[in-house]
């Protein structure tokens, strides 16, 4: 009977599902990591989720294949995580991006390296935007605070022209 498990667990169909999966992830994740170059644009519907100070910027990003990204006018209330730290204004800079999970969901991980203008925070600093949909059809997003609250920040892309 142990000759018959250790045969039924070593039969080579197995051994080749198994490489076709992990081949097929693979495969997923290039093309979600390319569906994601580009830019990228908070909607309006998401302005009224932030603090009066976030609302103002044009909340953009741009991720470069080169695993570059530029923000401008990034919502703030998304990188403070501490009360009363949440009034300060969009932030404009650059640094990396990398396709990770998070709490097994795929999510973009921002990293700034760089932060223009006057701000509180120390670089490198980050957050995670999860990622929802399929191929062209991706919606970033975030929640600034409790997401039992339903305070989603979303972000579209605006062009599917890939910035390199």
């Amino acid at each position: 009977m142990l000759a018959a498990a250790i045969a039924l667990f070593t039969k080579m169909p197995v051994a080749r599902n198994y490489e076709a999966e992990v081949e097929r992830a693979k495969t997923e994740q290039r093309s979600t990591t390319g569906a994601l170059v580009g830019s990228w644009v908070m909607t309006d519907e998401s302005r009224s989720h932030l603090t009066i100070a976030s609302r103002g910027g044009h909340g953009k990003i741009t991720l470069k294949q080169t695993g570059e990204f530029l923000s401008d006018g990034f919502p703030s209330d998304l990188l403070y995580s501490m009360p009363g730290m949440r009034s300060a204004p969009p932030v404009t800079g650059n640094g990396t991006w990398k396709l990770r999970e998070l709490d097994g969901e795929p999510a973009v991980w921002l990293s700034f390296e760089a932060i223009a203008g006057p701000t509180e925070l120390e670089v490198p600093t980050g957050t995670p935007l999860l990622i929802s949909g399929h191929g062209h059809r991706l919606t970033l997003y975030a929640f600034p605070d409790d997401p039992d609250q339903g305070k989603r920040i979303e972000f579209e892309k605006v062009d599917w022209n890939a910035a390199r």
